[in-house]
């Protein structure tokens, strides 16, 4: 049976990965520390639970037998291969290009979001891939305090969905006043450049 948005071990487990994500020195070490903590694997349990409630695992199985009958092994393994040769160069130039872009965009960002943060208290969300009416509330309800910053982190490495707004952005976007949404791989170089000298406050 697949667990509400708002079953108590979900929301626990959640925001013990946005815990260790807070406290990781680097992007990258957050990216090592979940495949270590098999957090992939974690993902993959999640979408065959998801598969098989729609009781799709039995056509996909019945369809993939009809390939195999269809083509030959030979056939069937220089296909993948050719694909898999085509689709990853694509996928691995494409997350380089942006994360490239985000390193050159970043300087400024963080030039803009110093500026814009200054002397104001910033609370720090992060985001799930699909926010709840209750955290959308809480959000625009502490960026409507005195001198009071929201920044919510994104699950998202290249989805433009946001809780207002759906532009592409490579580091940081303005959702509304006071409230901006950044990207996982920015939020380590901000907190590090911008963040360290201010007040801020943490909401799992």
């Amino acid at each position: 049976m697949e667990k509400s948005k708002t079953d108590p071990s979900l929301l626990s487990e959640r925001a013990r990965q946005n815990r260790s994500m807070a406290k990781d020195a680097s992007f990258f070490k957050y990216v090592l520390g979940n495949i270590r903590s098999a957090a992939l694997y974690g993902h993959w349990l999640r979408v065959l639970a998801y598969f098989r409630r729609l009781r799709l695992v039995a056509i996909i199985l019945r369809i993939a037998g009809i390939l195999l009958t269809v083509l030959q092994t030979g056939a069937l393994v220089l296909l993948t291969t050719v694909i898999f040769l085509i689709a990853l160069p694509i996928f691995v130039s494409l997350m380089l290009g942006i994360l490239l872009t985000a390193l050159l965009e970043s300087r400024k960002t963080n030039r803009v979001l110093s500026k814009l943060l200054c002397g104001k208290r910033i609370y720090i969300l992060f985001a799930a891939e699909d926010p709840t009416p209750f955290f959308i509330a809480n959000a625009k309800d502490l960026a409507l305090r005195p001198n009071a910053a929201v920044l919510i982190v994104s699950p998202f490495l290249l989805s433009s969905k946001g809780i207002f707004r759906r532009r592409f952005y490579c580091t940081a976007r303005r959702e509304v006043e006071n409230i901006y949404t950044l990207r996982r791989y920015y939020f380590f170089n901000l907190r590090k450049k911008v963040l360290g000298d201010k007040e801020t406050a943490y909401f799992y």
